[in-house]
């Protein structure tokens, strides 16, 4: 990464940036036979809530000319209640959703049985197995199983909406008693409107990269955005500050305080894609053509 106006050679590398530049030489050295998950381009481009939004039961995001709507669903309890489910959040809830869709495109099947595969998600991610983390975990799970998504993107002449539940069934496991905190999906599949989609728009992304970025949800969605729209950038692209803030910031946060996490994280993200051609400017910044994060193995 460049800066136009603000040199970046002189800044000592944290703890945490050292840890990204030891993962850097693992994806280098995985160049050729690349450990692959997948996300879909929307989402590459639109990302959940970094925080728990309480109560809320909706989130919107823009980028460009898309918008993302995202709604919280609602479980029907046994008593006949119905209770809202909440809205997915945070890097743990981005690494479980890539983790489903790669699920998905590498079998070639909307349906998963998570019974079989949460350890393993856990011990490829290097999550503890321990109750608490899984208790967390599974709490994203149970918020994302009844997520409705509504996308709205603008024409030159018209605007063109689609609206779908990301995942369309699921059967729950009995975790002891049911109240709404213990119902956890033990099989989900995707909706076919998503797994269509998501077949038609994956997107490869370089595993050790996303585990390097665990604990850092402004860092997986800037590393799936850059993943997904580097390699399509033909000339150098400015974007500013203003549609970055809409992007990849929170509502409540002030622009100097979006910059100032934006660099940190942007700077993390280029250690473990260090191909990535991006310049910071004084408006925000340029994305030049560069080199795929990660090298698709085809056949």
């Amino acid at each position: 990464m460049k800066d136009d106006y603000q040199p970046y050679d002189e800044y000592e590398l944290s703890r945490q940036e050292n840890r990204l530049l030891d993962a850097c030489d693992t994806i280098r050295q995985d160049w050729l036979s690349p450990e692959i998950d997948f996300s879909h381009s929307v989402l590459c481009s639109l990302g959940l809530p970094y925080r728990s939004q309480g109560d809320a039961t909706s989130f919107v995001r823009r980028s460009g000319n898309s918008t993302l709507l995202l709604e919280a669903g609602s479980f029907l309890m046994p008593s006949g209640e119905v209770v809202s489910a909440g809205l997915p959040y945070g890097a743990k809830s981005r690494l479980i959703l890539i983790f489903l869709m790669t699920e998905a495109v590498r079998r070639q099947s909307p349906t998963i049985e998570l019974g079989m595969t949460f350890t393993h998600f856990c011990k490829s991610l290097g999550f503890g197995t321990d109750g608490r983390t899984i208790k967390r975990l599974r709490e994203q799970v149970r918020r994302m199983s009844v997520l409705k998504m509504s996308i709205r993107t603008e024409r030159e002449d018209y605007k063109d909406f689609s609206q779908s539940f990301v995942f369309s069934n699921f059967r729950v496991m009995s975790l002891g008693n049911e109240d709404q905190m213990n119902l956890f999906p033990d099989v989900i599949s995707f909706s076919p409107t998503f797994y269509n989609s998501l077949n038609k728009h994956a997107v490869p992304l370089q595993h050790h990269a996303l585990v390097a970025l665990k604990h850092s949800a402004r860092g997986l969605d800037l590393l799936t955005w850059l993943s997904h729209r580097l390699p399509r950038v033909g000339r150098a692209t400015p974007i500013r500050w203003t549609s970055l803030r809409f992007q990849f910031g929170r509502t409540t946060q002030n622009m100097s305080g979006f910059r100032r996490d934006f660099k940190k994280a942007l700077r993390q993200v280029l250690l473990v894609y260090p191909d990535a051609n991006v310049v910071l400017t004084k408006t925000g910044i340029s994305l030049r053509p560069s080199k795929p994060a990660v090298r698709r193995i085809s056949g």
